[in-house]
């Protein structure tokens, strides 16, 4: 029997759901080494709270596209000004309130 799995997309990160509850959050920047910018650090939260309610998702595994996980804070889209930087608090709240690993791990 092959599994079968379900996608979300955004623009800048994929998200992939198994069915034995294992959640993939790829950053898909490839072409930047999948750095970090305000479009998906926003991405990032709002999927990051999606399966964050989500009963059937039990593990999340972050990530990314390519060669690199993630190259840091792309500088590009900030500006001359430095601006463009932003907070992210729902990821932060979803690391902060997930249940500890089983001690096994």
């Amino acid at each position: 029997m092959v599994s079968k799995r379900t996608e979300s997309n955004f623009e800048m990160i994929k998200v992939e759901r198994e069915p034995d509850g294992i959640a993939f959050v790829v950053l898909n920047r490839p072409e930047k080494r999948n750095a970090m910018s305000p479009q998906l650090h926003r991405e990032m939260c709002e999927a990051l709270d999606e399966l964050e309610t989500e009963e059937a998702t039990k593990i999340v595994v972050i990530t990314g596209a390519g060669e690199a996980f993630s190259a840091g804070q792309d500088i590009k889209p900030r500006g001359a000004r430095g601006h463009g930087m932003i907070r992210i608090t729902g990821a932060g709240r979803s690391c902060r309130n997930s249940p500890s690993p089983p001690s096994r791990w």
